[in-house]
């Protein structure tokens, strides 16, 4: 009996993140909803619970804790903290039962079209993908992982601001348009902001992302306007038993028959839905009974996470003194989902394969064929990506073709006008998480009858 217990450290890379000082009692009274004047010595105050909050003042100061309210405010800082954790001299500090070492996780995000940025996020389209790319290359960090993070916008354009609404987010679907188009990028995995979900956000991964590692379940009484009445971070009827399960279609939630797969995630450091020794020990118990265990969690990049990394890896091996025969493996969160996901027997073995032909049908028409190779693509449909040549990055419906393995689009007057259209980009998942991207330039096209 194989006895595993599979290891991600999971970052949501948001890139740098300032705060000044009246941003932090900004903070303050937005959670608690506490009023003082603001000053550095009535901040002291409230660190160090010697300041009347009316029974606040315990939760105050764990928001103001040392490590949560230390930020990497600019990308120096950022780099300088990389400098140490891509080392292999610090991931070798935490090998698995394997003699590997520490694989890291970074779920990526834009900042995409805010008004308004006390924070100063570091806003464009590929930003932060491109600087990780970057320094990963740099620093040979072959093994780690490359996911997606998404942040839903608020309706005041506010970059500091949590909202719910995928369906209001004017950027989700360029977003991903971009990294198809432009970076030749696509997720299989993916953490949502705020770790909060709602419904058109399950139908939303539901079409095209397979691993979804956003669940916080964990029992907690919360005290915070942003807690409560499940406003953010709900995930009271989830499973906290470490398992992976599909969604159900009115509750993500809830255990249902949806294809994607979700896992579970907790916070470390954090001030909610924090990992300790008892949620490890959870963990352990279920891989020593043969079941295939993740254990994950999340810091962001804009806090020192070789402080929480430290702290994960303790209770790590902590416990598992007294579970000799559960091995631990670090692992890529992907490979992590492919190897703890319950009847994956019953998904294809065969990688994704497509293949894309284009038609020119005169002057005035152009038509987009998707055929199936091998395999079987996640969800009813690949994502198209367009760009035009007047600069717009569009997604649009592909048209069903004769059986649930082919599509087809067509590009005409009723949707993008050829003279307009300059690259289309094809991606797509499978349950395995296998990914196939394809980018064709409308030049190419333009002088071959088929490619």
């Amino acid at each position: 009996m194989e006895r595993n217990l599979f290891v991600n450290f999971c970052i949501d890379t948001e890139g740098p993140l300032y705060e000044s000082l009246d941003a932090t009692f900004e903070r303050l009274e937005d959670l608690l909803q506490i009023n003082v004047p603001r000053t550095k010595e009535n901040l002291e105050l409230i660190k160090n619970k010697k300041i009347d909050l009316n029974g606040k003042e315990n939760e105050a100061a764990k928001i103001l804790s040392g490590h949560l309210n230390q930020y990497n405010t600019n990308w120096s800082e950022i780099d300088n903290m990389l400098s140490n954790v891509l080392t292999k001299e610090f991931r070798s500090k935490f090998k698995d039962s394997l003699g590997n070492n520490l694989i890291l996780n970074w779920f990526i995000m834009d900042h995409i079209g805010y008004e308004i940025n006390p924070r100063r996020r570091d806003i464009g389209f590929h930003n932060i993908y491109d600087h990780y790319i970057q320094i990963l290359k740099d620093t040979s960090s072959y093994e780690d992982g490359l996911f997606w993070h998404f942040h839903p916008m608020s309706f005041y354009k506010e970059a500091h601001r949590c909202a719910t609404s995928y369906t209001n987010s004017i950027y989700l679907y360029e977003g991903l348009a971009r990294k198809i188009i432009e970076r030749e990028w696509f997720p299989n995995s993916f953490r949502a902001g705020f770790q909060t979900e709602r419904p058109d956000c399950n139908l939303f991964l539901e079409q095209w992302i397979p691993y979804d590692l956003s669940n916080m379940s964990k029992i907690e009484n919360f005290t915070t306007s942003d807690m409560e009445d499940g406003r953010l971070n709900d995930w009271r009827w989830a499973p906290d038993d470490w398992s992976i399960y599909h969604p159900d279609h009115d509750n993500y939630q809830l255990i249902g028959n949806m294809r994607r797969y979700i896992g579970r995630c907790l916070n470390i450091l954090n001030r909610v839905g924090n990992i300790d020794e008892d949620e490890v020990r959870k963990a352990f118990d279920r891989a020593q009974l043969g079941k295939q265990t993740m254990l994950s969690v999340a810091g962001h990049d804009w806090r020192d996470i070789s402080i929480e990394i430290e702290e994960f890896y303790r209770l790590i091996y902590k416990v598992s003194k007294d579970y000799p025969e559960v091995k631990i493996i670090n692992s890529k969160v992907d490979k992590s989902f492919l190897n703890c996901i319950p009847n994956k027997n019953n998904n294809s073995n065969d990688k994704i394969d497509l293949n894309i032909k284009a038609y020119k049908q005169g002057n005035t028409r152009l038509k987009l064929e998707i055929n199936t190779i091998s395999g079987k693509v996640f969800g009813p449909q690949p994502f198209l990506a367009i760009e035009t040549s007047s600069g717009r990055f569009l997604h649009d419906n592909l048209d069903l073709g004769a059986n649930f393995s082919q599509w087809t689009y067509t590009f005409d007057d009723e949707s993008i006008r050829v003279e307009d259209l300059k690259r289309i980009g094809i991606a797509a998942n499978d349950a395995n998480g296998n990914t196939f991207v394809k980018v064709l330039n409308y030049e190419e096209i333009n002088y071959n009858e088929q490619l």
